[in-house]
């Protein structure tokens, strides 16, 4: 005889199983950009600490060491927050078998990736908004332990993402990670993936100290629009493309070539090092829940993947062609 606690176990174990498995081997874009990490609490606080350089003394040196070799950047918070699905299945359906839990549990599982995806992929879209977007306010209201991210929309320096005018903590210099120009099939295009480089390695490459410090990007990351663009640029190995000389094309294969569906912006892309700069906290699992409705003759299952996303260093990453409204 089948009772209602067999049917919501039932229910339950089937749509986690499918859901589950679809979630744990699909590919999942976000985790070749992201610093992907677990966390157990509500939210992650870190700070942007700065190592002077200059007071690391070398053997044979006479000069005594300095006071305060560490000094205290920018600190930073990440909250963790629920992506949640409810679904609702009549008695009936589920008695007389009108209802594929498999194909229910495949859809949610595939469901939640792409949530994951265009969540991860929001802190790009709407990076360099001068007003900011929610998905960069971790302030957590209310309960035992609130929290005030104090930068609000902003990141921790109460900037875009992508800003112009980036501050150091120590010094009155500033620098930008946004730029307005186009990657295009033409000689202008790899000119601009150029300057976006030396952008990065050299003219950012400075800590909240001012010490130089090593970047090295390896990514270029487009919408599915600039892909065809991008594989020129990157991989034409016979010459450089879109000139009619025999120029060796320096370019070739120097990044590796991220295609993200999520992107908005059809001709925006971004430059950066795989997981820097930029992290994803994933707190356990996907969660499920049954509850029988008896009045409604209902079974309702809830679905919970709790996750966190922020940034805690923008020098890692570049913004090209995108808007700032």
């Amino acid at each position: 005889m089948i009772t209602l606690g067999s049917m919501g176990e039932s229910i339950r174990d089937g749509i986690y199983k499918f859901a589950f498995e679809t979630y744990e081997v699909a590919p999942k874009i976000k985790n070749m950009l992201f610093d992907v990490k677990t966390m157990d609490g509500e939210y992650k606080k870190g700070m942007d600490y700065v190592v002077d350089a200059e007071a690391l003394l070398i053997d044979g040196e006479t000069e005594q060491a300095r006071d305060s070799q560490i000094k205290r950047g920018y600190p930073w918070i990440i909250r963790m927050r629920d992506i949640r699905a409810q679904i609702s299945l009549t008695k009936k359906e589920m008695k007389y078998g009108f209802v594929d839990i498999p194909a229910i549990g495949k859809k949610l599982g595939e469901a939640f990736i792409e949530k994951e995806e265009a969540t991860a992929a929001r802190i790009f879209n709407n990076g360099g908004l001068t007003a900011g977007d929610w998905i960069f306010n971790n302030s957590i209201l209310g309960g035992n332990d609130p929290i005030n991210d104090s930068s609000g929309d902003l990141i921790y320096d109460s900037k875009a993402f992508f800003d112009t005018d980036h501050p150091r903590t120590i010094g009155d210099t500033t620098y930008s990670n946004f730029t307005s120009n186009a990657l295009t099939a033409d000689a202008a295009g790899i000119t601009n993936l150029q300057s976006a480089l030396t952008l990065m390695e050299y003219t950012n490459a400075y800590d909240n100290a001012g010490t130089r410090i090593m970047i090295r990007p390896n990514l270029l990351v487009v919408p599915p629009s600039l892909r065809f663009t991008a594989e020129e640029i990157l991989t034409t190995t016979q010459g450089k493309p879109y000139v009619a000389t025999n120029e060796t094309n320096v370019m070739s294969g120097i990044l590796n070539m991220v295609v993200w569906p999520w992107l908005d912006d059809s001709d925006g892309w971004f430059v950066g090092q795989a997981k820097k700069g930029i992290e994803w906290y994933d707190q356990g699992s996907l969660e499920i829940e049954t509850s029988y409705d008896a009045s409604q003759r209902i079974w309702n299952v809830f679905l919970t993947k709790t996750i966190g996303i922020g940034v805690t260093n923008w020098r890692y990453w570049l913004s090209n062609n995108i808007s700032a409204s």
